[in-house]
């Protein structure tokens, strides 16, 4: 996968990214995925999208197609037209 390589639990740069990020086995969590820039900044042109590569966005699809819930400011979605949550058929297994 290019551009990714997974450090922990062990350093590979085969990353299967539902794997990594598949639900912990027990109890309640809340996962937390944002890109910014060397100075601090979550946008570039008003928007986020600039901020991120082809990595950082097959990571976000796959927790995007895992989640139950994506939440976001209210002018972030204004900028970046945010439509409703819908369940990915490929992570169906996953989110069972």
């Amino acid at each position: 996968m290019t551009g990714m390589r997974q450090l922990l639990p062990r350093c590979t740069d085969e990353v299967d990214l539902v794997t990594a990020y598949a639900y912990p086995d027990d109890g309640t969590w809340v996962r937390a995925n944002m890109v910014s820039s060397l100075d601090g900044s979550a946008v570039k042109d008003g928007r986020s999208e600039g901020l991120s590569g082809a990595a950082d966005q097959r990571v976000f699809a796959v927790l995007r197609g895992l989640a139950d819930v994506v939440l976001v400011g209210a002018g972030t979605a204004r900028a970046e037209g945010y439509r409703a949550l819908r369940p990915k058929p490929e992570h169906a297994e996953q989110r069972a």
